[in-house]
């Protein structure tokens, strides 16, 4: 099973949950990370759980000490909705709490394809950074990944063994794939846009839900 991913101008390929939600009705996410393992938050120190009322909602990733990438299919209700936790394995409990000051988003974002999926929280006080909180680093803009490149999808999602616990932040390396080899795995006629790329085993087994943005060596 493949997952595709958005880039940000062709190149920023950041760690953030995918969630199913809507910018109408909230509805419970629907969040998957299969064949993934716990990972310690100073593996992953850039990942953040964004809160909606106090409960995980999305995943998201430090740009700056101000300023979170996520999701725009996130983003619906008041910008006081919602805060960042910062520094923890948990998605709701530890680490450190921030204020959200304003929201980012395009109006390019189409919530048809999928395309422009993203939105940056401006926070209320800067990260303060350390072991466990600290900025992705970003690709250069005309960066390109190489097909069969290792990328790794980071988040709380529900793993295929429910058994597993999703309370603890979990991690999983897929392999970039081939953009016609993609589509040709996509059911339902599913598009895959110039703004996207997938990554995956046609076989599954590892993956992440579909619309996830990857890191490559922190990148």
């Amino acid at each position: 099973m493949f997952t595709t991913s958005k880039m940000l101008n062709q190149a920023a390929i950041l760690a953030i949950l995918c969630i199913s939600a809507s910018a109408a009705v909230f509805r419970q996410p629907i969040q998957r990370i299969v064949g993934g393992k716990p990972v310690n938050i100073e593996d992953i120190p850039y990942h953040v759980s964004v809160n909606y009322f106090g409960q995980h909602l999305c995943g998201g990733s430090i740009l700056s000490e101000r300023f979170i990438l996520t999701a725009a299919h996130c983003i619906f209700g008041a910008t006081s909705d919602f805060t960042v936790r910062t520094g923890s394995i948990y998605s709701s409990t530890d680490g450190e709490v921030h204020k959200v000051r304003q929201i980012i988003s395009l109006e390019l974002y189409d919530d048809v394809t999928t395309d422009y999926d993203f939105s940056i929280f401006e926070l209320e006080d800067p990260i303060t950074f350390s072991d466990t909180r600290r900025a992705v680093q970003l690709p250069e803009a005309d960066e390109d990944i190489a097909v069969g490149t290792v990328l790794k999808v980071s988040g709380w999602g529900d793993t295929k063994n429910h058994q597993e616990s999703n309370y603890h932040v979990r991690a999983v390396s897929v392999p970039k794939v081939n953009q016609l080899e993609c589509q040709a795995n996509y059911i339902l006629g599913a598009i895959i846009s110039e703004l996207m790329f997938c990554a995956g085993y046609p076989e599954g087994g590892k993956d992440s839900c579909q619309g996830n943005f990857f890191i490559k060596k922190n990148i």
